[in-house]
């Protein structure tokens, strides 16, 4: 961090998520979700970008999540402003819906288990729906709001232990809530009424 160089996406759209391949150092790949472009990827470490929109119902683009098993299962997920989660398909090249619990949704934010290569473990924050959990690579979703005092989530964040710790974070209007039982239910963490941004652990 103690010098930047500026990496040349070709769009003036504000970029919203940057989520960089968990084999990085082999194959360089990088996606970007951008408010009105789209996502773009870069194969290069950020040389050079291309837009990969094929199926992709909505340009606004709020988070972009690379599947850590992504050298073998070659899965992205993106979360949009009104389309709900679509998922990269590595076959076709194109975005699909990701299940059907999700639909015209506006995601916030979107984190995958650190262990997802074996339990398929997506968490959504949604704006107006708390937050939704996927256990099996997005096939499938569930609302997660036993606790929460506001559907207005911003921020989500497993522990970095999961699922051995099977704590879940969330961030929303109301305040910063903590799931100890995988979001089967929520507890407030400190006082009430602080509108979060971000979380993490």
């Amino acid at each position: 961090g103690i010098t930047w160089s500026a990496v040349p996406l070709p769009t003036t759209a504000p970029i919203r998520s940057v989520s960089l391949s968990t084999n990085f150092g082999h194959d360089l790949t990088i996606y970007a979700g951008t408010w009105g472009n789209g996502i773009y990827r870069s194969s290069d470490g950020g040389a050079t970008w291309g837009q990969v929109n094929a199926g992709l119902n909505d340009p606004r683009v709020r988070a972009v999540v690379v599947s850590p098993n992504f050298a073998n299962d070659g899965l992205v997920f993106a979360g949009t402003d009104t389309t709900g989660v679509l998922r990269w398909d590595p076959t076709l090249n194109r975005w699909q819906p990701a299940g059907n619990g999700l639909p015209n949704t506006r995601i916030m934010a979107l984190k995958a288990s650190p262990n997802f290569a074996n339990d398929g473990v997506l968490v959504a924050a949604t704006w107006g729906g708390g937050v939704a959990i996927s256990r099996d690579r997005g096939a499938t979703w569930t609302a997660s709001t036993n606790g929460l005092t506001s559907p207005f989530v911003r921020a989500v964040e497993l522990a970095p232990g999961y699922p051995g710790e099977p704590q879940i974070y969330a961030g929303t209007t109301a305040g910063a809530f903590r799931s100890g039982d995988n979001g089967g239910n929520w507890g407030l963490l400190g006082a009430p009424g602080d509108d979060l941004f971000g979380i993490d652990v």
